[in-house]
């Protein structure tokens, strides 16, 4: 009679954990974006998002037999709403980096990084430790560029923004000194009628003790299912020319960098 309710005991706990399983199979991938990144994640007029990110998670979802939710979140509160199991998935140009490794669990790369630093024409502002002494530069909070900033220009001035784009208009308004940002943003932005005054200033920053081993998709440590599967389908991208198809539709060179 004992081991008939042992047996019980389990066939129920299996046909929870069965059910459990094939709800969250069910479900949608909920992926947060910042909304504010063009080329890689924004939100047109009405609301829908936008971008290559957004077209690489849509795919991949696609792949693995799951619709996808999109939703905004600002940035520095993108890890905190994932741990909260508010997002199932980041998909927002996050840095893979040994701190944030700590906290989250991430996917291969799916586009290489480099930063740039951009001035107002004419300031003669340096991008060295004594060009920066006690100057204002201002970075995006909680990205890897403020930790790049302390460490290699410790007599600077650091001032952290919401997004980049106020940032670069304190920059215009001589608030700041230099800015510091994603490199393919930056190159971007100074492309605007209103940005005629900013260039840009020293050698790109890729040093990977900052910048990482790259952008991927970030998730809970515990969906280690859902990452192997975004994993295998980002690599059967990569191998089949459809992310290369994707990439096309927004960038005239090589994002993904190195495949080694």
């Amino acid at each position: 009679m004992k081991k008939f309710k042992q047996y019980i005991v389990w066939a129920v706990t299996a046909l929870v954990l069965s059910a459990g399983a094939a709800m969250a199979a069910d479900r949608p991938v909920k992926v947060a974006i910042e909304g504010n990144f063009p080329p890689f994640n924004y939100v047109d007029t009405k609301g829908t998002p936008l971008g290559f990110e957004v077209d690489l998670v849509k795919e991949i979802c696609r792949r693995i037999g799951r619709s996808c939710e999109f939703t905004v979140v600002d940035w520095d509160g993108i890890i905190p709403a994932l741990l909260a199991r508010k997002i199932d998935v980041v998909a927002a140009s996050m840095s893979i980096t040994e701190e944030r490794k700590r906290a989250v669990a991430f996917t291969h790369k799916y586009y290489a990084e480099t930063g740039n630093f951009a001035v107002v024409k004419g300031s003669e502002i340096k991008i060295s430790p004594d060009g920066l002494r006690e100057k204002r530069v201002g970075v995006q909070r909680a990205t890897i560029w403020g930790n790049y900033v302390k460490n290699v220009f410790p007599d600077a001035t650091i001032v952290y923004y919401d997004n980049v784009d106020l940032g670069c208009l304190d920059l215009i308004a001589r608030r700041i000194d230099a800015m510091l940002g994603q490199s393919l943003y930056m190159n971007d932005w100074l492309k605007k009628p209103n940005a005629k005054d900013l260039v840009i200033a020293g050698a790109p920053v890729n040093d990977s003790r900052y910048i990482g081993e790259g952008i991927g998709f970030a998730m809970r440590k515990s969906d280690t299912e859902l990452q192997t599967r975004f994993n295998k389908a980002l690599d059967a991208m990569l191998a089949d020319g459809t992310y290369q198809k994707l990439a096309d539709r927004y960038f005239d060179f090589d994002i993904y960098g190195s495949k080694e």
